[in-house]
């Protein structure tokens, strides 16, 4: 009882998906892509798609008898410290998108670096609020329409395939200079929106909250400043574990997922997310670009 010399654990075969990837992140998304900031709709076969974009008026048959959808990524993000809220991430590369699971600790099954692939046709997809994501219909009848709103995990577990373990050096960081690279074009939104970003050199602009965020709030946004002197809101739950952290002084360096908000009738604007209290970092001693006047 008192020897130590445990056998490794068994870590079990590494899970193999038998589905294959026929379509980007980004191609997907393009296919979707509405102006509306809210609406949700089925996604139907490549042959649906393809005839509409090329001006022909597609089939009943074309919405389920042709070629499905496929799209693969890594998982990107992670509800362990309670601020990403019902839902995960995947990115390929080309672009992420967002999928709202109804459901809490995603993470357990859904780690980040996990290869994930998904067979979308037959779900649904559309804009809750502007931003792109995978989920089901939801009425609201401020727009006398469908949001699109959370999926039963259920229905996430009958589309998506794991295969193998989790390798977070495939997840890709995107470092932007300027928060003003982020522009609002229909490409652009597709582009950036739910990736993971990482913007260096920057700062906390001063307001009444001294933490993140309020215990059991529904959350309190923190503006903070690039060098260039742009802004975005950092947005934190109340529920997050970190929810009290303090409000770094200085200059630091911050690793998000870019999200994106619109109020109905109103335009949108970009908002960030953070995974955990370590995705604020070097506060103090931050990382500036070689050239500039703090890295001559």
């Amino acid at each position: 009882a008192c020897q130590d010399h445990f056998d490794e654990p068994d870590m079990g075969e590494a899970p193999v998906a038998t589905l294959e990837a026929n379509t980007t992140l980004a191609e997907f998304k393009e296919m979707v892509w509405q102006t509306s900031d809210n609406y949700c709709e089925q996604v139907y076969t490549k042959e649906w798609y393809e005839a509409k974009k090329n001006g022909q008026e597609p089939t009943e048959a074309m919405k389920t008898d042709g070629t499905h959808i496929v799209v693969k990524g890594r998982v990107v993000s992670s509800d362990y410290a309670g601020n990403c809220f019902k839902y995960i991430v995947l990115q390929d590369g080309t672009a992420s998108l967002n999928f709202s699971i109804d459901s809490y600790n995603l993470y357990l099954t859904y780690r980040r670096g996990q290869e994930i692939l998904v067979d979308l046709t037959g779900m649904h997809a559309g804009k809750y609020r502007g931003l792109e994501q995978v989920g089901f219909p939801s009425y609201n009848s401020s727009i006398n329409g469908n949001e699109t709103s959370f999926m039963g995990p259920q229905i996430f577990r009958r589309h998506m395939q794991l295969n193998g373990f989790p390798n977070l050096a495939e997840i890709d960081t995107v470092t932007i200079n300027s928060i003003s690279e982020l522009g609002v074009t229909p490409a652009e939104l597709r582009k950036w929106q739910s990736q993971l970003i990482r913007i260096n050199n920057v700062a906390f602009v001063k307001d009444d909250v001294p933490t993140l965020s309020e215990y059991h709030s529904s959350g309190v946004s923190h503006n903070i400043q690039d060098a260039e002197g742009n802004t975005i809101a950092i947005r934190t739950s109340g529920y997050a574990n970190f929810w009290n952290m303090m409000v770094p002084e200085g200059r630091g360096d911050i690793v998000a997922l870019l999200g994106y908000y619109a109020t109905i009738g109103q335009s949108g604007a970009w908002q960030l997310t953070l995974l955990d209290a370590a995705s604020v970092m070097n506060f103090g001693n931050p990382t500036v670009p070689s050239g500039s006047q703090g890295n001559p």
